[in-house]
């Protein structure tokens, strides 16, 4: 499997989309801005932890948990990622791109039931992505704000 990579690291600075490594705030819902990593060319992308038993993506999320499942998305398909996000209040997504630029989710769908074994309320997002390189999708609720970090692969 080929996936060509851009980086992020783990720092968090406060400043707006830019291709020169600036920090996106991606404000979803809430008009609040959370700040994620900052995108860097030549560094590798570190997905968020995939962890057993599923080898689902753990989050980071400030006031609960956030999970996903979903396989390695490719520029111009189809992708689906699973999410299971706690808290109240509807779900709000977004995806930050390498150079920080944003996209909805072309569907959102919430699941009633299913075998994903974490904590929270469950959807599926669907989105399709345009560029190679480190993605951060962004989930808001009431009372959470948190990110998974994928590594989107060249076609």
């Amino acid at each position: 499997m080929l996936v060509l990579m851009t980086g992020c690291s783990s720092e968090r600075t406060e400043g707006n989309a830019s291709p020169g490594g600036k920090t996106p705030s991606a404000t979803v819902s809430s008009g609040s801005p959370f700040t994620i990593p900052t995108a860097t060319t030549g560094a590798p992308c570190v997905e968020s932890p995939r962890l057993p038993p599923d080898q689902a993506l753990r989050g980071t999320a400030e006031g609960g948990e956030l999970w996903a499942l979903g396989g390695q998305p490719r520029v111009g398909e189809d992708f689906k990622l699973v999410v299971r996000v706690t808290g109240s209040g509807e779900l709000s997504a977004v995806a930050v791109s390498p150079t920080g630029s944003r996209h909805d989710p072309t569907a959102t769908q919430e699941h009633l039931s299913s075998n994903f074994d974490r904590p929270g309320d469950e959807w599926g997002l669907f989105f399709v992505f345009d560029q190679a390189g480190c993605w951060q999708i962004v989930v808001e609720r009431a009372d959470l704000e948190g990110f998974i970090t994928i590594a989107v692969a060249s076609t």
